[in-house]
């Protein structure tokens, strides 16, 4: 039969409490740090997509200039309006609530400019974040 001191089951209790404690402190932090992580896959995939979408618009943009109805194959939606080229990204992006700018220099001309914007009101999970606005830009030539 093993003989405790008093003085030796009271430190025994002690350590057993600032255990739970020290659990309570480190897992908190580790949940905040993996869900930071999160969030920045999050935010670094937006910005991704963000950047292909602007490419993608002006690649669109730069096949359907005012000649390109010439063309069968793209007389249904030549030549590219703001609009169409919105609801061209709208539809294939994984993400909601694209917002698109085009702008033609000089216009929409076979040899002229365009220039497609595409923004994203990026909403972070976490509070400690605040929302931040993605947006990348992509020029092109008018081929068409």
């Amino acid at each position: 039969m093993k003989k405790y001191r008093v003085g030796a089951m009271q430190t025994k209790s002690k350590n057993r409490g600032l255990a739970i404690i020290e659990f309570t402190l480190v897992s908190v932090l580790f949940i905040l740090i993996i869900f930071t992580i999160i969030e920045g896959g999050r935010f670094v995939y937006s910005n991704s997509v963000v950047t292909h979408y602007a490419k993608e618009g002006a690649r669109y943009a730069s096949v359907r200039g005012s000649q390109a109805a010439i063309d069968s194959l793209r007389s249904s939606d030549a030549p590219a309006t703001q609009t169409s080229i919105g609801s061209y990204l709208t539809q294939k992006s994984p993400l909601g609530g694209l917002t698109t700018t085009v702008n033609w220099s000089p216009d929409n001309s076979v040899g002229s400019e365009v220039s497609v914007t595409v923004s994203y009101e990026f909403e972070s999970i976490l509070t400690l974040f605040n929302d931040v606005t993605i947006s990348n830009s992509a020029t092109s030539i008018i081929y068409f």
